[in-house]
C-alpha cells in the first residue's frame, strides 16, 4: 500500500507510523519499503486482496469520523454548444414528443431499394452479406420506413407515424480508415420520418 496513495483516497494525512501500528494491531504482517507498506495478510483475511482492502482497514480502525467530510473539489468548465446543433438524444426525444415511434432497421439493405429509392447505381456491397437479399449498405433511410409503412398498412394500421435516426453508407474517396472510419466509406448520420 502506498501511503502517498492511502493519503489521497482518504483526503487524511496519517503518518507513516499510525499506519504501522494499525497494521501490527489487525495482525498483519509488513515491511515498509520507503513509503510503501507490504502486506502479507493472512490467511483468514481473504478480503485483503488489492490496495484498496488495505486503505480500508487504516481508515475502519483510524476512524471513520476522524475523516473529515469536506466536499470534493473540482473545476467547473461550461462547454458551449451552437444553438442549431442538437445531439441525437435531443433529436430522438423530439420526435417521439411528436408522436413519432422509433424504429431500428438493418443498415444492410437490398440492392433494388438503393436503386429505386436513393437513385444509388453504386451502392457500398457486402463481401459476406447475411442474407442474399441484404447484399449492399444502405445510403437512404427511406428505403427501410417504406417497408415497415408497408408492414403496418398490410395489418390495417391507418396512421404510421415513425421515424429512425442512422448511419446511412456512402462511397467517399477523401475518407482515411480510422478508429471509426472506414477508407472510402463515408457514413454520416441521417434522420427520416414518415409523413404525419
Amino acid at each position: 500500500m502506498r501511503l502517498a496513495r492511502c493519503h489521497r483516497v482518504l483526503g487524511v494525512p496519517v503518518t507513516q507510523e499510525q499506519v504501522a501500528k494499525i497494521f501490527g494491531s489487525l495482525g498483519l504482517e509488513f515491511a515498509v519499503e520507503g513509503d510503501d507498506f507490504v502486506v502479507s495478510p493472512p490467511s483468514y483475511r481473504f478480503d485483503l486482496v488489492i490496495e484498496e482492502d488495505l486503505i480500508e482497514e487504516v481508515a475502519r480502525i483510524y476512524g471513520f469520523e476522524s475523516i473529515p467530510d469536506v466536499p470534493p473539489m473540482a473545476r467547473a468548465k461550461m462547454f458551449s454548444q451552437p444553438e442549431v446543433h442538437r445531439g441525437a438524444h435531443a433529436l430522438r426525444r423530439l420526435a417521439a414528443a411528436q408522436g413519432y415511434q422509433v424504429v431500428v432497421n438493418y443498415s444492410f439493405v437490398e440492392a433494388d431499394w438503393e436503386r429505386d429509392y436513393a437513385g444509388n447505381e453504386t451502392p457500398v456491397r457486402l463481401v459476406n452479406p447475411i442474407a442474399s437479399h441484404l447484399s449492399v449498405m444502405r445510403s437512404s433511410l427511406i428505403g427501410g420506413l417504406v417497408a415497415n409503412i408497408r408492414h403496418n398498412a398490410n395489418r390495417k394500421q391507418s396512421r404510421v407515424r415513425l421515424f429512425e435516426l442512422g448511419r446511412v453508407f456512402m462511397r467517399d474517396a477523401s475518407v482515411e480508415d480510422g478508429p471509426l472510419e472506414v477508407a472510402g466509406v463515408n457514413q454520416p448520420m441521417r434522420l427520416w420520418t414518415s409523413m404525419p
